[in-house]
């Protein structure tokens, strides 16, 4: 695992072949190229990187984000901030959510690699459903 934190000039390639890299308690920025070859992991910080250059997955998905799980907070996290190449990035938008559990999904947007921690819908269903049910009781009891 390698994890680095604040600017690196370096303006070549850095190729992940394996094992994991990311952001580690700060924001951090490369001047070069980035390449995840299929299999690599990408850690998951609350912090940016920012890549100068083209950054490309082998493949990627929610469940390859090293350290995120259900306890993370509700919203939206800029992983990288770049031009990332979403061909072979999996669960890309809502109807393609990872399901963290304890309520929550998370999935990718494009521009820079977004992620999205949203609860699950029926959790929205069920908060809706109580709300209802406590207007019609609040209703029927100023009616009395």
């Amino acid at each position: 695992m390698l994890a680095i934190a604040g600017i690196y000039d370096y303006t070549g390639l850095t190729n992940i072949e394996s094992g994991a890299f990311g952001v580690y308690d700060a924001a951090a920025s490369l001047a070069g190229d980035l390449d995840f070859a299929a299999g690599s992991k990408l850690i998951f910080s609350t912090f940016t990187l920012t890549v100068a250059g083209d950054v490309t997955f082998g493949s990627l998905g929610v469940a390859d984000l090293l350290g995120l799980n259900s306890s993370v907070s509700l919203g939206t996290y800029t992983l990288i901030d770049g031009d990332v190449d979403f061909t072979n990035i999996s669960n890309v938008g809502l109807a393609n959510a990872y399901d963290l559990g304890g309520g929550k999904l998370a999935y990718f947007e494009q521009g820079s690699l977004l992620l999205n921690v949203v609860p699950e819908p029926s959790s929205f269903v069920l908060a809706g459903l109580g709300l209802t049910a406590l207007l019609i009781f609040r209703r029927r009891r100023s009616r009395r």
